[in-house]
C-alpha cells in the first residue's frame, strides 16, 4: 500500500523523456583558459579596461553538459550522483527551462 494514498496526496503522472541533452556556454579566452571560473570572469572584466578600441576579444564554446539520455517516470525516487561541478544543477535546470539566457540547449528527440 502506498503511504502517499492515506494522507489524500496523488503522486505526478508526468514522465519525462530526454534524448542526447547538450548545453553549451560561450566564454572569453582569458590567459589561454576557457572556463567560467571567478578568476577568469575578473580577469575578462579587468582586462575589457585596458584592452585597445576595436580589438577583438577571444570566445569559446565549451560544453557543459553533452550527449546525456534519460526517462525520469512517475511514482518513482530518482537520484542525482555525481562530483562539484559536474553538470547535476545544469540538468535540472535544463529540464525544468529555468536555465539562464546565456546557454545554449539543444537536444534530439
Amino acid at each position: 500500500m502506498n503511504c502517499f494514498c492515506s494522507v489524500g496526496v496523488k503522486l505526478p503522472t508526468v514522465e519525462v523523456r530526454y534524448k542526447n541533452l547538450r548545453v553549451e556556454a560561450e566564454c572569453e579566452v582569458v590567459h589561454g583558459k576557457p572556463l567560467p571560473t571567478l578568476w577568469n570572469s575578473l580577469r575578462s572584466v579587468l582586462s575589457a579596461f585596458t584592452k585597445l578600441p576595436g580589438s577583438k576579444a577571444s570566445q569559446t564554446k565549451i560544453s557543459i553538459i553533452n550527449d546525456i539520455s534519460g526517462i525520469i517516470k512517475p511514482g518513482r525516487i530518482t537520484l542525482l550522483l555525481g562530483p562539484p561541478g559536474c553538470g547535476k544543477t545544469t540538468l535540472l535546470k535544463a529540464l525544468s527551462g529555468n536555465l539562464n539566457q546565456s546557454l545554449k540547449v539543444s537536444h534530439s528527440q
